[in-house]
C-alpha cells in the first residue's frame, strides 16, 4: 500500500532588524522585564502578549510579540508561547502583556492564563519566571512578586 507524500517542514529563526534598548543582558527584576514588554508593545491601543526568552543563567536570548488581541484582552495558547522558547533553546521565559486602559492590575483571565502557561512550561522543562502586566509609562504588576496563589519555582 502506498501513501501520499508527507510534507516536510522546518522552523527558521529570523532576527529582526530592530533591537531592544537595554542596560543589562541579565534580567534581574520585574522592572527590567516590564521595560522590555513596554518596548515591544510601544503604547499599542490593543493588548499584545510578549515572551522574553532567557538562558540557564538568566541572560536574555531574545524577545517577541507572540499574540495581538483587542482593546481589552489577548488570547494565546501555551503552545504558541512555548514554540518560541523551544526554538530559542530557552531554559526560562517571562511572559508579559500590556493593558491599554492604563491599569496594570491583572484580570481574572490573566491569572488563569498564567497558571495554564506555568503548567505547560513545567511540562516541557522550561521555567516561567514571571508574568508582568504593563501600563503606560512602565507602570507594571508582577504576578511573581504579588504571588496570586501561584507556586513559583526557582
Amino acid at each position: 500500500m502506498t501513501y501520499p507524500g508527507v510534507p516536510i517542514y522546518r522552523c527558521v529563526l529570523v532576527r529582526e532588524k530592530r533591537t531592544l534598548k537595554l542596560t543589562r543582558a541579565k534580567i534581574g527584576s520585574s522592572y527590567q522585564a516590564a521595560c522590555i514588554v513596554e518596548q515591544l508593545t510601544e503604547d499599542s491601543p490593543v493588548e499584545k502578549l510578549c515572551c522574553i526568552y532567557l538562558d540557564g543563567a538568566g541572560q536574555l536570548i531574545g524577545a517577541e510579540v507572540v499574540a495581538t488581541g483587542t482593546e481589552t484582552s489577548v488570547a494565546c495558547t501555551p503552545s504558541t508561547v512555548l514554540r518560541g522558547a523551544i526554538i530559542h533553546c530557552a531554559r526560562a521565559i517571562i511572559v508579559g502583556h500590556n493593558h491599554p486602559s492604563g491599569d496594570p492590575k491583572p484580570s481574572q483571565a490573566d491569572l488563569v492564563m498564567t497558571r495554564v502557561m506555568q503548567l505547560a512550561a513545567d511540562a516541557v522543562g522550561i521555567a516561567l519566571f514571571d508574568h508582568v502586566v504593563v501600563a503606560h509609562g512602565v507602570r507594571h504588576h508582577s504576578m511573581r512578586e504579588s504571588s496570586h496563589d501561584l507556586s513559583w519555582s526557582d
